[in-house]
């Protein structure tokens, strides 16, 4: 094989490069976004947050398509599609850790659950973290007690269970629920109208363990 490199692999070489900055650069505003949110608790709308979901997650799922788009001889606009995959990604990811921790991202379960509520109960609220669920619960008369016990990062057991039940009562985790249903509709509409791809709609249902309609 002549290894030789040519005007057109220079080329390719150098889009390479351009897509990797582009979209690294994007991934680290999505990362710093939602740091500056943790820390400072500021007011944040879903849609902005859906917009940092779509820098951090998509950033590295955005990598992956262009490449694939730049090395193939057929030209598909993926844009929307990666970014209704990531926000979905994302926000069922924040839903199992606070409802479902058995169903990880690959649609496996856990078989250990000796170790589980220490492990891995509500992690991101002893991180602090304002998720989806915890957006949408904000609305609620709970916001300053969610927001201070937010603000412990606490790893105790009961005051996670505590913080669950505000977020509940608060209609966040049925408002997540909504939108994770609103979002598989519409990535199985996309993936249709892009022509169909059996894998892709098997790992989206893979991914539905997180509810149970689907069990």
């Amino acid at each position: 094989m002549n290894w030789t490199k040519t005007a057109y692999d220079e080329e390719k070489m150098e889009k390479v490069v351009e897509i990797y900055c582009k979209y690294m650069l994007m991934y680290l505003r999505g990362c710093g976004a939602n740091v500056l949110w943790r820390n400072t608790q500021c007011d944040v709308t879903q849609e902005e947050y859906n917009q940092m979901i779509i820098n951090q997650t998509g950033g590295v799922i955005f990598l992956l398509s262009k490449f694939m788009e730049l090395f193939s001889s057929t030209k598909i606009d993926l844009d929307y599609f990666v970014n209704i995959f990531s926000i979905y990604y994302q926000i069922r990811d924040e839903y199992v850790n606070l409802k479902k921790p058995e169903a990880v991202e690959e649609g496996e379960r856990i078989t250990e659950w000796k170790d589980l509520p220490k492990v891995s109960f509500c992690e991101d609220f002893s991180e602090g973290k304002i998720s989806t669920p915890v957006l949408q619960a904000l609305n609620s008369r709970h916001r300053d007690v969610i927001l201070g016990i937010l603000k412990m990062r606490t790893r105790d057991i009961k005051t996670k269970e505590y913080l669950l039940s505000l977020v509940e009562e608060g209609g966040g985790i049925q408002k997540t629920r909504e939108l994770m249903h609103q979002l598989e509709t519409e990535m199985f509409t996309e993936i249709e109208r892009l022509g169909g791809n059996p894998m892709l709609m098997d790992l989206i249902r893979d991914l539905q363990t997180w509810d149970e309609r689907t069990m």
